[in-house]
């Protein structure tokens, strides 16, 4: 069978990764003689604690690693069992959120947005760049709280003075605050985003962003902290989502904004290094496993960049992962 060789690049890295994961599990290397056997068993031990999604996506990664390397009767096999006995409804909170907005969703959301912008609405006013922001740039939306926009250089060296050091990419550039340094999962306290390729109408809308945050009102005379802004403004969004898109049972937040860029990065064929350094993951193993898949992308002119010393610190650990636990195909 040569079913593989029709999958796209994108499906390919997926499945070698879920393969990867469920060989580091079994705890054997690739020549030993029940390796393909062991994955299986691997698969049907995890199958009771995943949903019925993630069984069938890891049922085809492990199918198509069987098919190439000519292990037919097992792949037969595997292919022949059905989902009965997987979660129905994942009890985690994360697996009912979306991790990818369709280009009608997205469309929809900011069309009903820019009617409320329009109309003067308070929410409407603040939450139209705020979408634009994270989709444009992948930020965590609580990482909003302490990012900078400069436009050119003048200004970022105003501040720091060894700017060169900690940037050397194009301007206008955001400095982000990275929310997952302190627990070791991102590659140092700051990273930078080089905008130069957007269009004036996105750098508008993530200065209006920024300062809408700074500001941090729930009402036009009220100031509180971030934490309780954000609170309310992800509960305006939900609720316009809700009013939106009633019907689905996935639910569209703020964060599946950053999954969608993400998403539209790997569209473009941007490096896992490159975009862990825009989206702040301390490796280049995380977006390829958790977030936005190429397939469900819209990549082209107009994306964000990384910045090259941000690049070098992502620990390159996809290649590594895939080279130690895929060895090459049986003949």
């Amino acid at each position: 069978m040569n079913k593989h060789r029709t999958k796209t690049d994108s499906t390919i890295l997926d499945y070698q990764s879920r393969v990867a994961t469920l060989s580091k599990r079994c705890g054997l290397e690739a020549n030993d003689e029940n390796y393909f056997k062991k994955l299986v068993e691997q698969l049907l031990i995890e199958k009771e604690q995943i949903s019925t999604s993630t069984w069938r996506k890891k049922k085809a990664a492990l199918v198509w690693y069987l098919e190439k390397n000519n292990i037919q009767d097992l792949a037969a096999s595997l292919l022949a069992i059905t989902s009965e006995g997987t979660l129905k409804k994942p009890h985690r909170t994360s697996a009912c959120k979306k991790k990818h907005l369709t280009k009608k969703e997205e469309d929809t959301i900011r069309q009903e947005l820019e009617s409320l912008h329009d109309a003067g609405d308070f929410w409407g006013l603040q939450l139209l760049p705020i979408t634009e922001l994270i989709l444009t740039t992948g930020l965590r939306p609580i990482e909003m709280k302490a990012a900078k926009l400069y436009i050119n250089q003048q200004e970022l060296n105003s501040e720091i003075q060894d700017h060169l050091e900690h940037y050397s990419g194009n301007y206008p550039t955001l400095k982000i605050r990275n929310a997952k340094n302190t627990n070791g999962r991102s590659f140092g306290e700051f990273r930078y985003v080089d905008l130069s390729e957007l269009s004036q109408r996105n750098i508008l809308a993530i200065r209006l962003a920024l300062l809408h945050v700074n500001k941090a009102r729930t009402t036009e005379n009220d100031s509180v902290s971030f934490e309780d802004y954000y609170e309310v403004l992800r509960k305006a969004f939900s609720r316009l989502v809700n009013r939106l898109f009633s019907d689905k049972h996935k639910k569209i937040s703020l964060y599946t904004y950053r999954h969608q860029c993400i998403a539209n990065l790997k569209s473009a064929k941007t490096s896992l290094s490159h975009i862990a350094a825009i989206v702040g993951h301390g490796n280049d193993l995380t977006a390829s496993e958790h977030y936005g898949k190429g397939r469900f992308g819209r990549g082209g002119a107009g994306l964000v960049k990384a910045n090259p010393i941000d690049v070098g610190k992502v620990k390159l650990l996809f290649d590594k992962k895939v080279n130690k636990n895929l060895q090459p195909t049986q003949n």
